[in-house]
């Protein structure tokens, strides 16, 4: 944009003058600058104010070719242009394995720790989507198992289910050594309903053997200390 130099308003103002010379008797300018800003009648009076100093086309104006967090000065449109360019469009989308580091594929060996995952497993987040291969270590279920890893810091888990084998395999901790310091797999047979009631709280108490000449009240006996024994580590119900 281009703006008046004190000429080109003079020359305004002149014109303007000759315009209205019919119903003002006196037309005058006071102030200095080369921008109207206000104007006043008094009776037969048109005064322009010029108190202001627009910005010529010789002006002293720096504008800046690059962006920043601290210049006041403006910036050239193709700068703003280019960095916008940039930037996502707000209509794009994502999926898991578009994203880095976040799809993972373990290789095929019954051996490894946590780098199998990822070598950063002692820092940083982790929401990790893992396939797995034919073989797999220990902690890990085999069969082409679907996984998930996640945590934060130094503290890790990872839950596995097997793609073909009723099995699911849960690990955890380790971080220190490398390799996860606990692990268990749950197996079972496929459309089975399981009750975690059911499972046994502690393993069954030791019972001697009876001898092949035992008596019937013995026998009753030693059938109802193992009763009571099942009952106590929760294989058999009350």
């Amino acid at each position: 944009m281009a703006y008046l130099d004190d000429k080109g308003l003079s020359h305004l103002v002149t014109k303007l003058k000759t315009m209205l010379s019919s119903y003002f008797n006196k037309v005058e300018t006071i102030g200095s600058g080369n921008a109207i800003t206000d104007v006043t009648i008094d009776g037969n009076k048109l005064t322009f104010k010029r108190n202001t100093t627009f910005a010529t086309t010789n002006n002293n104006i720096t504008v800046d070719s690059a962006l920043s967090s601290t210049s006041t000065n403006p910036v050239q449109n193709k700068v703003v242009y280019t960095a916008l360019n940039g930037k996502a469009s707000t209509t794009h989308s994502h999926n898991i394995t578009s994203l880095n580091n976040v799809s993972v594929t373990l290789k095929n060996t019954t051996t490894g720790g946590w780098s199998a995952i990822s070598d950063d497993y002692a820092k940083g987040t982790w929401l990790k989507v893992i396939k797995g291969a034919n073989y797999a270590p220990a902690w890990y279920a085999q069969k082409y198992a679907s996984g998930l890893a996640f945590g934060v810091g130094d503290i890790k888990g990872v839950l596995s289910l097997s793609n073909s084998l009723t099995k699911v395999c849960f690990a955890s901790g380790g971080i220190a050594q490398g390799t996860p310091g606990w692990y268990f797999t749950l197996t079972g047979t496929t459309e089975k309903e399981y009750s975690l009631d059911n499972i046994p709280k502690s393993k069954m108490a030791a019972q001697a053997e009876l001898s092949s000449s035992a008596s019937l009240t013995t026998v009753i006996n030693k059938v109802n200390a193992i009763i009571k024994a099942l009952k106590t580590a929760g294989i058999m119900n009350s």
